[in-house]
């Protein structure tokens, strides 16, 4: 599909709706990952994990694993040409595939009590990942062994669901949100960097490329970017959509954000306006409630929603 309104480049259908979605790019492919929303004693009893690959401007599924329970979130290992992936699941179990060698989990193990919100990679660290979950903890995992690293109580009675996590580009410190704050951790001596307090029930993170500044997401929908160099005090607050903050990523210098209202949001910083960001575009990209958003590239975007879609934006096109 040729480029069209907004910038839509091409887009997909998967079998189930979505719930989050990550790219991974570093060469001329790309990957994303997407997953089930919903509960498992609803409609859809089966989640999925869907690999998409980007070429050009083509967007095609290579494969699709349908698991028993719901599917939260997920991430990418490249080791050796081989496609790792470890979903995070509704029942608090992470799930490791060789992805396209077998339909057969390599593992799957008890990473939190309750729901696994998040798992992310960790960089600079071959086959590392990073969970989060309703159990309050944060944990790190060494996803070969299988086992933990690490567990990271987040807040003060480390209790309460951690929502998001999101490492700095070093990989040294992270920042989960639980409650009405993100805090951030040092990785090896699992200290308490700072405390960054928002003013509703914190969504999502992102730390931004250069590790200076990480953009906090919120149910209000004001997306707050604090200066980790500055213990915790804001840089500004930037209101983005009537409803709730899904979640927030960086592109380049810019910020994308999707929200509950199936809406994807490009702010700009605005180097005359000091450290306010002005909004570039708002895309209408999916029918029902938006699931996620990332940065594929220097040039594209990708999201996913509800509506059992998954779609490649024109950066470029998008910002007009």
């Amino acid at each position: 599909m040729l480029a069209g309104t907004d910038g839509l480049i091409a887009e997909c259908r998967v079998p189930l709706p979505c719930s989050s979605i990550q790219a991974w790019a570093g060469s001329t492919s790309a990957f994303g990952i997407v997953a089930l929303s919903g509960s498992s004693s609803g409609r859809f009893p089966r989640g999925h994990v869907t690999l998409a690959e980007v070429r050009g401007l083509d967007l095609n599924v290579l494969g699709c694993k349908l698991t028993n329970t719901r599917v939260l979130d997920g991430c990418l290992f490249l080791v050796d040409d081989h496609i790792y992936l470890a979903a995070a699941d509704g029942q608090g179990y992470l799930t490791v595939w060789n992805y396209l060698a077998s339909d057969v989990p390599l593992r799957a193990w008890q990473a939190h009590t309750g729901a696994a919100e998040r798992v992310i990679c960790r960089p600079h660290a071959t086959f590392q990942c990073l969970s989060c979950g309703v159990d309050g903890k944060a944990r790190l995992w060494d996803v070969p062994r299988f086992t933990e690293i690490q567990a990271f109580g987040v807040g003060r009675d480390h209790c309460g669901a951690v929502t998001d996590v999101a490492c700095s580009p070093a990989g040294d410190a992270f920042g989960a949100t639980r409650g009405e704050e993100c805090r951030l951790l040092d990785i090896r001596s699992n200290r308490t960097l700072s405390t960054l307090g928002i003013r509703s029930e914190a969504s999502s993170c992102a730390w931004s490329q250069d590790g200076f500044t990480i953009a906090v997401g919120g149910a209000d929908g004001v997306l707050a970017l604090f200066d980790v160099r500055l213990n915790g005090n804001p840089l500004t607050a930037v209101q983005t959509f009537t409803g709730g903050i899904k979640r927030v990523r960086w592109h380049r210098d810019n910020l994308l954000a999707c929200g509950q209202d199936a809406t994807v949001g490009i702010w700009r910083q605005a180097s005359q306006l000091g450290n306010r960001f002005v909004r570039m575009k708002l895309l209408d990209s999916h029918l029902g409630c938006m699931a996620g958003v990332d940065s594929l590239s220097t040039d594209k975007i990708v999201t996913c929603g509800l509506d059992r879609s998954m779609k490649l934006w024109s950066y470029q096109a998008a910002r007009m």
